[in-house]
């Protein structure tokens, strides 16, 4: 699947979560509720479960669809990357993520990129971010999944 194609939810918040935050065993549950045999009421949340950093089990992130959590993708970033986010359009409904890469190297004219460096548009400025950097982590094969 073509990253660039790929829309928010679900499948893009899983990918995030393991590229670029380390998860790993990820699989989505339904929330839900029931009674345990001692009467006590257990309820679990929507979202991805599996084996999180620091011992986190359950990822209940829209990195994809809530810019909160998308901010979350930014500052995971940062340190090997310049990110700009920029409305594209007059209406609001297209935005651009850039990526560039800290490799101490001078980018001019500004539009040109260097290897390493990424960028991606949406409809929404989170699922910009997210398309970004899942190119940028993913590498040479970010179009093929």
């Amino acid at each position: 699947m073509d990253i660039n194609a790929m829309p928010a939810g679900k499948e893009l918040d899983g990918l995030i979560a393991e590229k670029v935050f380390g998860w790993k065993n990820l699989h989505w549950k339904e929330g839900g509720h029931k009674t345990d045999e001692f009467g006590c009421l257990l309820s679990w949340p929507t979202g991805w479960y599996g084996d999180g950093p620091k011992g986190s089990t359950c990822l209940v992130k829209r990195y994809s669809t809530n810019m909160d959590d998308a901010w979350e993708v930014i500052q995971q970033m940062s340190s090997a990357y310049r990110i700009s986010v920029h409305d594209m359009s007059v209406d609001g409904q297209r935005w651009r993520c850039s990526l560039e890469a800290r490799d101490g190297k001078w980018r001019f004219p500004t539009e040109l990129a260097h290897k390493g460096d990424e960028s991606a548009n949406a409809e929404t400025p989170a699922l910009a971010i997210c398309r970004a950097v899942l190119k940028a982590v993913m590498g040479e094969d970010n179009n093929a999944m």
